[in-house]
């Protein structure tokens, strides 16, 4: 079992939602035991997202500026598109590495995988 290392953020993709019992939209997954790895940050919200390569990198970039990725603090976990996964994923290890969460449905807990 991986020990967490609060004090940076944890980069979530894509904030993935379905339908509540009234119709309305709701989170599809409990993101709370996120926080003892650190702050939740979204890199694009829920809904649909511009297809175009170069529009995704260029938001995936900017998002990781603004919120200052941390390759030795942070952590990833990858959500939604699959290939907005590899794209989040190849930019952060440009920047120094990536270190990804994953869910362990038979302990339920995260495994840190990376480093």
């Amino acid at each position: 079992m991986n020990e967490p290392q609060s004090g940076g953020k944890v980069w979530v993709l894509q904030q993935v939602l379905r339908r509540d019992e009234s119709g309305g939209w709701a989170p599809k997954f409990d993101l709370s035991p996120l926080k003892q790895y650190g702050e939740v940050v979204f890199i694009f919200g829920p809904g649909q997202i511009d297809m175009m390569p170069e529009a995704v990198e260029d938001a995936i970039e900017a998002r990781l500026d603004e919120e200052r990725y941390d390759p030795d603090k942070d952590y990833y976990l990858p959500t939604g598109n699959p290939v907005l996964m590899g794209m989040a994923y190849h930019q952060m290890k440009l920047r120094g590495g990536c270190r990804q969460l994953a869910w362990d449905r038979k302990y339920g807990t995260y495994t840190v995988f990376g480093a």
